[in-house]
């Protein structure tokens, strides 16, 4: 099905909004002297105050099988 031209811009005011309130949220968190936690290259990273950078845990990629996926089918992560 392919998107109507209000639903991409609607999508777009989304997305800036989003990214808006993250660099916001963000910028707050460095100024009160707090941790943030960010995921990069399949790992949740906290950055700290001081600038160091530890690597919490990596997330593990699993594949997902779409072609047996039928409308309405309940997934449960094992």
């Amino acid at each position: 099905m392919k998107r109507t031209n209000q639903s991409d811009q609607e999508l777009k005011i989304l997305q800036k909004a989003a990214k808006s309130a993250s660099s916001k949220a963000i910028r707050t968190s460095r100024a009160m002297g707090l941790t943030v936690k960010y995921i990069s290259n399949n790992e949740i990273i906290e950055k700290l105050p001081n600038g160091e950078q530890k690597v919490l845990r990596k997330i593990d990629c699993v594949p997902v099988n779409i072609k047996g996926l039928k409308k309405g089918d309940v997934l449960y992560k094992k």
